[in-house]
């Protein structure tokens, strides 16, 4: 099926807020993945595992499973992570799940950085930069959907180089990106868990 970019987002902050995420933090994400699929990358493949490991330890807090989101928007409000500023340095994230979910919250709050910000995991490097980024690596299947297990996640700002790869633009995809059935079906369970409950009460406070 066709995902639309609107459907994707509200369905990634509904999928986010029911598994613990905080509302905001919910919000970001599904910024932030819309941006991802606007280029045409397939985000919902690499969002559900992270969906079921922190459903699976959901303690009310913040899933140490969804460090791939909460150090993305760490990134995208002004570059502190590890509790360091990361302007013309490196810092590694450790233990980061599906991290192609990094760079959406990256290309969002590129004009908050002081030049190129590169991520980089195994042999994979992403360079992002005014209006997308540039992938170099992809025998690991970075864009195409394939599940990338918990890797250290390389995050470096000034002096990128990354010249050569394969580039996906924001915006290039307008309609919306390709999404398995059964993928779809999984968000949707999720998401029924923040709907409200039909009652006389809801009803009156206009609840549809």
């Amino acid at each position: 099926m066709l995902g639309s970019l609107n459907e994707i987002e509200v369905m990634v902050r509904r999928c986010c807020r029911a598994v613990g995420m905080s509302w905001g933090l919910s919000y970001e994400a599904g910024r932030a993945l819309r941006c991802l699929a606007s280029c045409g990358i397939d985000v919902v493949a690499p969002l559900l595992p992270l969906l079921a490991r922190a459903d699976s330890c959901w303690d009310g807090g913040e899933s140490s499973a969804w460090s791939s989101i909460a150090q993305g928007c760490r990134l995208s409000d002004g570059g502190q992570v590890c509790g360091k500023q990361i302007y013309e340095r490196q810092v590694v994230l450790r233990d980061v799940l599906s991290p192609i979910l990094l760079v959406g919250f990256l290309v969002r709050a590129f004009e908050r950085w002081e030049g190129d910000v590169s991520v980089g995991w195994g042999e994979v490097l992403v360079a992002v930069t005014d209006g997308g980024f540039l992938v170099r690596g992809e025998g690991v299947g970075v864009v195409r959907g394939d599940v990338v297990d918990v890797v250290d996640v390389v995050v470096e700002v000034g002096g990128v180089e990354c010249s050569s790869g394969n580039w996906y633009g924001v915006g290039d995809v307008v309609e919306g990106i390709e999404v398995g059935e059964g993928d779809w079906k999984l968000l949707e369970g999720y998401a029924r868990r923040t709907y409200v409950r039909t009652s006389a009460g809801s009803r009156e406070r206009g609840a549809g």
